[in-house]
């Protein structure tokens, strides 16, 4: 029979063989050693410094979801200034013990580490170091001598898993086995095998069919090891005979120790993995594989560089995710100012409307919803309806066009600034995400990500959501004044009264003089305060542009489509005496013209 030559991908995990292959190596160098040191310098990492045989070993053993494991290391990593709870308590039970047994529990993915050491009144005492090694179910514990547990890395309780509970002075649950499974390394493994092969044969050159048995038959049995043995008995001249030579070269040389360990490399020379012994599955072909004397070596390179590459494509995921909602947030406020230069081209138009007005007062009826001029700006002068408000007077709807006119006209630099200045952003961000699709070094993304938020690119707080740039609340620490508060992309905080109360509160108790304090123009608005924790020439003009619009929001002019916003520091604010609430003077101050935020 011909092997599948399908190209699948490889994934090469750290499973039960792996594991039993490194017990054995294990079992030889660490049995009779002393605990010397017990680090945590990772939150799912253990480091085990053992002494034996005259020589220094270091145990990893790392409960992550993605690279649960253990093996020997050679690098040492310092711990935390202070040791994890879990640290502490094997310091206090394992420390100076001497291990008597390491072994794998049922051809599972289970160590456990036998330890003799002694209590607080010297009297010897067995305990177990328990690490298991199942994905997100990964965790180690420490039992005493009746199996109860001493603690957990991870303390589980009924409301996470009713039937096997994980916490202290419980006895100890294992992870549940499956009775109706063979032991693999057992002498008559491939007794029921041959015989059900007998009763039902095996399709030709169906590895798939053939590896998903051999996972449901045998206990420890991954789907990676189930396919590699599919691989090496296709390779046969008949199932039969493939079957009990792959399990001879797997089984029996790890029975004996005949381990023969490679790593492997993917066609651009990164690090795939290691495995107790070559690969002949489909997709390994493709792949570079080096022979190795030392199994525990090539998992600490494997895992070194597996683990800084997950770590760089994690680093790059979120920056790039943050890249991608500040982009959101600048296209949104891009059109924004081009909505106010929108505006700004109709301004004329107001100025005329507003003379028309004027022009034509002698015939406007009180309460008249519209007046039809003759409009002299057209070039036919066309007769023209104008929509009037009912509740004003001729000059003051006259006025009210003006109004919109001096808006418009005056929100025409501003918004051609702030258009400039969100463009010339966008092409930042831009070239910075296409610069980080060119970094593999977690190193480097890290340093991106610095200088983006240095310049003030990126938001310096994380985002909850892709459309939301803010985290607001009212918070209870404002003596239960309505006071809004919102973190900026920048980093900065704004705060926002909501009541005439909570605005003297907001002004003249909790702003510091050198805050920035923003309010509407000649209108009834929020007191809007801008921390900035003394420096307010560090602000940046993106803050108080956010600021400006939310005090807008919290106005009474907040359905205009712009809105003249003033802001000064708060020590040019002064409250008159026997002033309403609310109501302040100020002085030195700047204008800034934008849309309220609601519109944004």
């Amino acid at each position: 029979m011909k092997p599948n030559a399908a190209e699948k991908p490889l994934k090469i995990p750290f499973d039960s063989l792996t594991l039993r292959a490194v017990v054995s190596e294990l079992q030889v160098l660490l049995t009779g050693g002393q605990i010397q040191d017990i680090r945590q310098p990772a939150p799912t990492e253990l480091r085990l410094a053992v002494r034996s045989q005259g020589q220094n070993f270091l145990l990893l053993i790392a409960w992550d979801a993605q690279f649960a494991r253990a093996h020997l290391v050679t690098s040492r990593r310092p711990g935390p200034p202070s040791p994890p709870n879990f640290c502490m308590v094997l310091r206090k039970y394992l420390e100076n013990g001497v291990i008597e047994k390491i072994q794998q529990r049922d051809f599972d993915r289970v160590l456990e580490i036998v330890v003799q050491s002694r209590d607080d009144q010297g009297e010897p005492r067995l305990l177990t170091l328990v690490a298991e090694l199942m994905g997100k179910q990964s965790n180690v514990v420490l039992l005493d001598e009746t199996r109860r547990i001493v603690d957990a890395a991870k303390r589980v309780t009924h409301r996470i898993n009713r039937l096997r509970e994980t916490l202290p002075g419980l006895p100890y649950q294992p992870p549940p086995a499956s009775p109706d499974k063979f032991d693999p390394l057992a002498p008559d493994a491939l007794t029921p095998l041959l015989a059900e092969f007998a009763a039902r044969p095996v399709a030709e050159d169906d590895s798939d069919a053939l590896s998903a048995l051999l996972t449901a038959r045998f206990a420890g049995m991954s789907p990676f090891l189930a396919q590699e043995l599919a691989a090496r008995i296709f390779a046969a001249a008949d199932v039969e005979t493939g079957l009990r030579a792959a399990w001879e070269t797997i089984f029996g040389a790890l029975t004996r120790g005949a381990l023969e360990p490679i790593t492997a490399r993917d066609a651009g020379g990164s690090l795939q993995g290691a495995y107790p012994f070559p690969l002949l599955q489909a997709g390994a072909a493709h792949w570079k594989q080096t022979r190795t004397d030392d199994l525990n070596a090539a998992l600490e390179q494997t895992f070194a560089d597996l683990t800084q590459r997950a770590d760089a494509q994690s680093v790059a995921g979120e920056l790039r995710g943050k890249i991608e909602r500040a982009l959101r947030r600048l296209e949104r406020q891009l059109q924004d100012a081009e909505r106010s230069l929108r505006d700004a081209e109709m301004a004329e138009g107001y100025k005329q409307t507003g003379e028309l007005i004027l022009a034509n007062m002698w015939q406007i009826q009180p309460g008249a919803a519209s007046v039809s001029v003759q409009d002299y700006y057209a070039a036919d002068f066309a007769e023209r309806a104008i929509p009037l408000d009912v509740r004003l007077t001729p000059q003051e709807n006259a006025d009210l066009w003006f109004r919109r006119y001096h808006k418009a006209r005056d929100g025409q630099r501003a918004a051609e600034e702030q258009r400039g200045e969100i463009i010339a952003r966008l092409e930042k961000l831009t070239d910075a995400q296409e610069k980080l699709t060119a970094l593999a070094d977690a190193g480097e993304i890290r340093a991106l990500r610095a200088d983006l938020l240095a310049r003030g690119l990126l938001p310096a707080t994380s985002d909850a959501d892709d459309e939301t740039d803010t985290r607001s609340a009212r918070l209870p620490d404002f003596q239960g004044h309505k006071i809004r508060r919102v973190i900026t992309p920048e980093g900065y905080e704004i705060l926002i009264g909501e009541t005439a109360t909570a605005n003297d509160f907001l002004t003249a108790r909790l702003a510091a003089s050198n805050d920035y304090w923003l309010h509407v123009r000649a209108a009834t608005s929020a007191h809007v305060v801008v921390r900035t924790h003394g420096r307010p020439a560090d602000v940046p003009k993106s803050v108080l542009t956010r600021a400006a619009r939310l005090c807008a929001q919290h106005s009474g002019q907040k359905h205009s489509s712009l809105i003249s916003v003033d802001y000064t520091l708060k020590k040019y604010v002064r409250k008159p005496r026997g002033a309403a609430p609310g109501s302040v003077d100020y002085q030195q101050e700047t204008t800034l013209h934008v849309a309220p935020e609601s519109q944004g």
